[in-house]
């Protein structure tokens, strides 16, 4: 239970003395959940013994501190069941009582356009590369909204999905692409003219990969035409339905295997850009309706990421890496790839001497 907390600082949770249900407690009594927002000052401070565990969003730098500090730290990595996406607004968000009238609102051939463009100039190779690899070589590009790279059904979709647009030729010929796309309403449109701007919204100045992210990025939609302002956001998760950001990248974050999958979360009065879609509302009914066979279910999701993809309202990136840094000492430690990804067995993590 909660014994105390710092607002951006700490907050400090003890054994509950009247709890005598679910999973037994082996040996803590007190543990402290700090907020620290580099991920390379987390890993200093694993270091400097003022924490026995970090988890965040690692950098190349920080996971290379965390592995120079064995053996009195042991890393443990693999993939979390989270990906990051890039979300164009469409309208106004489902019940927000807000107008959205930016260059890619509603459903106009132009904003189609202009959205087309917007992704096909969004460096994602270049941003696995340079950002992601480092921090875990086997990581690779998502090209579903749907289902992870690991996934039996992954192949299937994605020959479907029509994602092949974002995927054809290099990054290069894509954003030649999409400076065309731009110049067809914009016709003095050229690289470096930001013919069209654009507001970003992608998180705290304090989180050193996304502001890398949006740096890369910066600079190749620029080559498109495109003029976006990459300004880091303090509290940003509480802006995504504001309807002055036209774009917006973060993670989604799954806590269980659902039948219906990610379907929800592009639902017409679930998503937060303001994009309304009767053919997904349909299936998210369907999935959530009876069981369906895996057949039925890769079917449902090859639609929806196709219509996704058609109306150019988003892109996947990559799955989140996770790199752990853990005293030597804890023991029990084992990360879910589902939320609350590291915390989920706190019950069994014990301190050896």
């Amino acid at each position: 239970m909660v014994k105390s907390a710092v607002a951006n600082g700490a907050v400090t949770m003890v054994r509950n003395p009247k709890y005598n249900s679910g999973p037994k407690v082996k040996a803590l009594e007190r543990v402290v959940f700090k907020v620290i927002g580099d991920g390379t000052a987390a890993a200093q401070a694993l270091k400097n013994g003022e924490v026995d565990i970090y988890a965040g969003q690692p950098t190349a730098d920080a996971v290379a501190l965390l592995k120079a500090m064995a053996p009195a730290v042991k890393v443990i990595g693999g993939d979390q069941a989270v990906y990051e996406h890039l979300d164009l607004r469409v309208g106004p968000a489902y019940g927000s009582g807000t107008q959205y009238n930016g260059p890619f609102a509603g459903m106009s051939q132009k904003a189609k356009d202009l959205r087309t463009a917007f992704l096909l100039s969004y460096p994602r190779e270049e941003i696995m590369a340079k950002i992601i690899k480092p921090i875990n070589a086997k990581s690779e590009l998502m090209n579903s909204l749907m289902v992870f790279n690991s996934e039996p059904s992954y192949k299937e979709i994605i020959a479907k999905s029509g994602v092949s647009k974002f995927t054809a030729g290099t990054q290069a010929s894509r954003t030649a692409s999409a400076l065309a796309l731009v110049k067809k309403h914009f016709p003095d449109a050229a690289a470096g003219s930001g013919s069209v701007k654009i507001k970003l919204l992608f998180g705290q100045p304090s989180n050193a990969r996304r502001v890398s992210q949006a740096a890369l990025a910066k600079a190749e939609w620029a080559k498109a035409g495109f003029d976006v302002d990459v300004t880091p956001t303090s509290g940003w998760s509480s802006f995504l339905e504001d309807p002055k950001y036209d774009a917006a990248f973060f993670a989604w974050v799954k806590s269980a295997a659902f039948q219906s999958g990610n379907v929800g979360t592009y639902e017409s009065q679930a998503n937060l850009q303001g994009y309304e879609n009767a053919t997904i509302d349909k299936i998210y009914k369907e999935l959530g309706a009876s069981p369906k066979s895996a057949k039925e279910i890769a079917a449902a999701f090859a639609t929806v990421d196709a219509e996704l993809m058609k109306d150019a309202v988003t892109l996947p990136v990559f799955q989140h890496p996770s790199a752990n840094g853990v005293n030597a000492k804890l023991q029990g430690v084992a990360p879910s790839p589902f939320s609350p990804n590291l915390v989920w067995n706190l019950w069994d993590w014990y301190f050896t001497n």
